[in-house]
């Protein structure tokens, strides 16, 4: 069933008018397979993500907002306030401030990404990096701080959220010295690759491509530097759901989704393709959008979206 099938519509508007918080709960168990995180995983219908003045709206955006304040209240993410002036380690400040410029390479589809929004993202960075200073602030933060506040469109529920995904689903994991989840799920991904996809896996071993060097970038901007954003917010529901460990089933799947192409590359043009391949996908989606806009008579195109 599509995602915007008007049966699976329907199904989600049932869903949700019976509250969102037990399905949630219900998909945690393993032994029962839930309907809610199986619709989840085949994905969100459109018309419950909207999008207007840069923000994502709709009923999605507000499950997203219940699901991640139900996170936050199990791991006492209230303990981590965000605040409006907090001093760092000048190195620390120093990279947030380099970063909080390049809304160009961060979020170039999204033209309401704009200075207030920036204000935004470093106030969410500083306070994490305040009440987090082991953790610090590393690039690829910035991505995940910026898509929830596109997402949620407030920094005390942006905050909040940033919280969860690094505390509550473990992801500062990535950013410490040693990359200590960085190194876990890069050889999961690569063990389930060489289980699930062997030829793939054959290949990049014959071509010598060296398999970390791409899932580092993935995981650290949470798919955000490789998809566009449309895909993004569709690979995020299921962290969302099921937290980190989602991550690694993501890959192999993007892997798999791609596998025709990188069975004809070697090691440079696999390299080159992955840096290309978040425009290229970004033309394709736009056109698509462009599309369905001129069929349906004017429906709205939306928008597309380490140092410590």
């Amino acid at each position: 069933m599509a995602a915007d099938d008007p049966d699976a519509e329907g199904l989600w508007k049932n869903l949700l008018s019976e509250g969102v918080l037990q399905h949630f709960k219900d998909s945690m168990n393993e032994e029962k397979p839930s309907e809610f995180l199986h619709l989840v995983l085949k994905g969100v219908p459109e018309s419950l993500r909207s999008e207007a003045g840069g923000v994502w709206s709709g009923s999605w955006a507000m499950v997203w907002r219940t699901l991640l304040r139900a996170r936050a209240a199990e791991i006492d993410a209230q303990d981590f306030p965000p605040l409006s002036d907090v001093e760092l380690d000048p190195k620390v400040s120093r990279q947030i401030e380099l970063d909080l410029p390049r809304r160009l390479v961060t979020f170039p589809e999204i033209p309401h990404f704009d200075l207030p929004k920036q204000q935004k993202m470093e106030q969410i960075l500083r306070s994490y990096a305040y009440h987090e200073p082991q953790i610090g602030y590393c690039q690829g933060m910035n991505y995940i701080a910026g898509v929830l506040l596109l997402v949620l469109g407030n920094v005390a529920d942006a905050y909040q959220a940033f919280v969860v995904f690094m505390n509550g689903f473990g992801l500062a994991g990535f950013y410490l010295d040693d990359l200590p989840l960085m190194l876990a799920y890069s050889f999961a991904s690569l063990r389930r690759m060489k289980d699930s996809l062997p030829q793939l896996h054959d290949h990049f071993c014959e071509v010598k491509y060296r398999f970390p060097q791409f899932p580092v970038a993935w995981f650290m901007s949470l798919f955000v530097t490789i998809l566009p954003l449309p895909l993004v917010k569709c690979f995020w529901d299921a962290v969302v759901l099921k937290g980190g460990p989602a991550l690694v089933v993501l890959c192999v799947m993007t892997l798999r989704a791609l596998r025709p192409i990188l069975m004809f590359l070697g090691e440079d043009d696999v390299s080159f393709f992955f840096d290309a391949i978040k425009k290229r996908l970004g033309a394709t989606l736009d056109g698509c959008h462009t599309r369905e806009r001129r069929s349906d008579g004017g429906s709205r195109r939306e928008a597309l979206g380490t140092t410590k």
